[in-house]
């Protein structure tokens, strides 16, 4: 990547899902592309945005178990969120569009208002379902010893999900909203297939050029009709990956390997062709999305619970649950079924 230009920056996209980012680039013009700096991490895969005109890559605690590593993490966080505007001056000035869950959100927005990014479709609903929402809306994170934190980590810290004063508007794919909380906020929801609808040639192009996706993949895509959508439960620790194949296993139990496509989560780094040797594995790093969109379709969609399966209008789901394993319903709750869109 070129060195970024301060002064022909004036945006900033902060994406760690393929699915914000696509949306991002679907309702923007190739200008304000053109004039976005794109802060991303592991959720975004280096395939992915090599192809972005201006990035920065912004390492992520995912993976850090240690607590050394977190405390150091955490001393990362506060140098940043003091030096973020010396280094790119623009994001005193630029229009924000964020993640603003992530870490190192909070850094790079400071003290300024910001428009907030669904990382998903229905990912506000099924965050009602966790433990993570109690966390935001706790009273003791509105509390003086929190305000104090936010001024060394940025505004977003424990107040992600569009939930911080900071956040005037929520842009996203889906119309679930969390109650009360963001009934103060200017609400925009942008269905993605009437954002590709109303796309002309030269920004399709450019999405399938983002994300790599070739016509050779699409006429392989449509030989399959059954789709297993992963979820990256395994990379991330909840489940072994000998579990999480069985899991799976058992969920495609009845349909022949060499029908099925395994499109692999992009945050999921779990080798499915070990264990799924006669199915196709899709493991590139681009959203479910785009393939409804293209008019790919399968006779069933199967995943735990990944809310993308409803881009399939006309599949039969297959929906897992998280109740599946009781590491998976600790960490992420039930999961309901969402209504297909």
């Amino acid at each position: 990547m070129s060195e970024i230009k301060n002064k022909t920056i004036t945006r900033v996209c902060i994406s760690d899902s393929v699915c914000s980012l696509l949306t991002y680039i679907l309702i923007s013009t190739k200008e304000d592309l053109e004039s976005t700096c794109f802060f991303t991490s592991e959720g975004i895969h280096e395939s992915v945005r090599n192809q972005l005109p201006n990035h920065k890559y912004i390492p992520m605690a995912r993976f850090l178990k240690s607590r050394f590593s977190k405390i150091r993490f955490l001393f990362y966080l506060v140098f940043l969120r003091f030096t973020a505007t010396m280094r790119w001056r623009f994001l005193k000035t630029a229009k924000i569009f964020a993640m603003d869950q992530l870490y190192y959100s909070g850094a790079l927005i400071g003290n300024r208002h910001y428009i907030a990014l669904a990382d998903g479709p229905n990912c506000f609903a099924n965050l009602l379902a966790t433990k993570d929402y109690q966390t935001v809306i706790a009273p003791e994170n509105q509390g003086l010893r929190m305000r104090i934190v936010r001024f060394f980590l940025g505004c977003t810290w424990h107040q992600g999900h569009g939930v911080s004063r900071n956040c005037d508007e929520i842009v996203s794919i889906t119309p679930d909203r969390l109650p009360v909380v963001h009934d103060s906020k200017r609400n925009l929801v942008y269905p993605l297939e009437k954002l590709w609808a109303e796309a002309d040639a030269e920004k399709r192009e450019n999405v399938l050029r983002i994300f790599g996706i070739t016509p050779e993949d699409v006429e392989t895509m449509k030989r399959c009709n059954v789709v297993l959508l992963t979820q990256q439960l395994a990379t991330e620790g909840t489940v072994t990956e000998d579990e999480l194949a069985a899991i799976y296993r058992d969920l495609l139990s009845g349909f022949s390997m060499e029908n099925v496509m395994i499109k692999r989560h992009p945050r999921d780094r779990m080798d499915y062709a070990r264990y799924f040797p006669e199915a196709y594995i899709y493991d590139r790093f681009a959203p479910m999305q785009i393939f409804a969109m293209l008019g790919i379709t399968f006779e069933v969609a199967a995943t735990l619970f990944s809310s993308s399966v409803t881009s399939f209008k006309d599949a039969r789901i297959i929906w897992g649950g998280s109740e599946v394993h009781p590491n998976i319903k600790k960490r992420y709750g039930i999961q309901p079924i969402p209504e297909k869109r």
